[in-house]
């Protein structure tokens, strides 16, 4: 009895003990079971994927989501090489191979290196990747393990990117086109590659507010505004820059200012155009213009003086100061007579046209009544109107119309509109003036009943030597100028002038002219 309870223990104690063996590493695989399953898990949740290699650098792992590059199944990989791997999928990698090669040489981890994978199909894809290396206890190396995930979607949104930048800039150069962002709060700028050429700046030289203003010209310093002392969220701005080799260049800079809640500026952004050209431009344009204007003011005054003498001597022969003349010489003297007078309307249009470029012409403001002034314009015009066999007739409700206007410049207004609605009209017609309320002043409208103005003429209608076409000028005479300065002197009075016309039917030229309050 005594010696079955010594062998009982004996027995069972071994037995309790390989149990618990056996009971542990069950434990132990079904935690590494769990393991495996919960990196499974996040392998296939994560969008890198992962991977492990031995210490011959031969895949022992690779996670699903690979095959989303690669274009093959995970266990291709296992047993293989990358180069071995490269040669099965019929791959081609490429990027900063050099980069892995070394660090898996020192056995040191690397971290985001950019891969380049041409698969079989002919897909190009990039990925990124990293690898940390893996020792034993002992400092044996394992192997690495890493993660790598898809990147082709950002490397081609980069090229797009690079690609619009690089035409952007190309554009910039072909426009003579900088830009330059200041940023008030941090106290610092940034200016494009053609910004700095634009200044004559080198790619290192220093961008302060002192090397900006030390290119301006001299000349411009002291009355450039700067940026953020203008008001508003927009502003533009002209001077000139000084390059280091002594030319002078004129840009133009126009800006965007971004500001905080208590309006103070925090960012501009600005573009820079070198306009030195149109400059240049339109030097020689105001210079030639200016040498025009005073070659017509010289040759209409000198026009002008024997156009009198000439009008004076004939219209004195055609009144029978020197007796009576045969009717064969009278009419002679009568056409010289008209076209002295035709002459002379040049002469003035001319003048005219000329103090308008000039920015010289002249008004004489004082009250009238446009209900006494309009009647008398036509009068004066009906003599001219007779010669087409057209007559005017004034229509208007109205006994009173006060403005401010110069009665001179109203009546050549007149004369001009007048005129024209003669010259234009069919023998017979009647022409009728109107004077009517509009809005906060008066319309006059003169009505003819002529062929009408043309669609494609009316855009232009009030420019400088405007004619329908060329048979115009023939049937009616003029230079094509009278629209043109009876516009400038309606807009000189305040007014406004427009027509309407239907062709075959007749225009109506109007002018609106502000009442005189009071």
């Amino acid at each position: 009895m005594d010696t079955w309870l010594w062998i009982v223990p004996a027995l069972v104690v071994p037995v309790a003990l390989v149990a618990g063996v056996a009971w542990g590493e069950r434990r132990a695989r079904r935690q590494a079971s769990e393991q495996a399953r919960r990196l499974d898990q996040f392998s296939a949740a994560m969008s890198d994927w992962l991977w492990e290699m031995d210490r011959d650098f031969r895949f022992t792992y690779i996670s699903d989501r690979a095959e989303k590059v690669t274009g093959e199944p995970p266990g291709v990989a296992i047993g293989k090489t990358r180069r071995e791997l490269a040669i099965a999928a019929e791959a081609k990698v490429g990027g900063d191979i050099e980069a892995i090669t070394e660090a898996e040489a020192a056995r040191e981890p690397y971290r985001d290196v950019v891969l380049r994978y041409v698969r079989r199909d002919g897909q190009v894809r990039w990925f990124r990747t990293s690898g940390l290396p893996i020792f034993d206890r002992t400092g044996g190396f394992q192997g690495y393990r890493g993660a790598a995930s898809d990147i082709t979607a950002l490397i081609r949104t980069q090229e797009t990117l690079a690609e619009r930048q690089k035409l952007l800039e190309s554009t910039q150069r072909v426009a003579s086109l900088g830009w330059r962002v200041i940023d008030f709060v941090a106290d610092t700028r940034i200016w494009s590659d053609n910004a700095r050429a634009l200044f004559g700046l080198a790619s290192d030289a220093p961008l302060t507010m002192r090397s900006w203003m030390a290119a301006v010209h001299p000349d411009d310093r002291p009355s450039l505004k700067l940026i953020e002392d203008y008001p508003g969220h927009h502003g533009t701005r002209s001077y000139r820059v000084v390059l280091p080799g002594g030319k002078v260049r004129h840009l133009r800079e126009e800006f965007e200012i971004e500001r905080d809640v208590d309006g103070q500026p925090t960012r501009a952004v600005c573009t820079l155009l070198d306009v030195t050209e149109l400059e240049s431009a339109r030097l020689v344009a105001e210079a030639a213009n200016r040498a025009k204007g005073e070659f017509l003011s010289t040759v209409s005054h000198e026009l002008r003086t024997p156009l009198t003498s000439i009008k004076g001597a004939l219209g004195l022969i055609g009144g029978g100061v020197a007796g009576p003349l045969p009717e064969r010489l009278k009419t002679l003297v009568d056409t010289a007579n008209r076209n002295a007078e035709r002459l002379a309307l040049l002469v003035n249009d001319v003048l005219d046209l000329q103090r308008i470029e000039a920015g010289r012409l002249e008004f004489h403001f004082s009250p009238h009544n446009l209900a006494t002034l309009i009647p008398q314009a036509v009068d004066a015009v009906r003599p001219y109107a007779a010669q087409f066999d057209v007559t005017y007739r004034f229509v208007s409700a109205l006994d009173r119309a006060r403005v401010r206007i110069d009665a001179d410049r109203l009546m050549q207004v007149m004369n001009n509109l007048l005129s024209n609605a003669a010259k234009f009209s069919k023998s017979g017609q009647t022409i009728e003036i109107g004077l009517a309320r509009h809005g906060n002043g008066f319309r006059i409208s003169v009505a003819d009943q002529g062929s009408g103005i043309p669609e494609e003429f009316r855009g232009r209608i009030f420019e400088r030597f405007a004619q329908a076409d060329s048979s115009d000028t023939r049937r009616s005479g003029g230079t094509g100028l009278g629209l043109a300065i009876t516009k400038a002197l309606v807009e000189g009075q305040g007014g406004k002038i427009g027509f309407e016309s239907t062709v075959g039917v007749g225009a109506t030229f109007f002018v609106d002219l502000p009442e005189l309050p009071g």
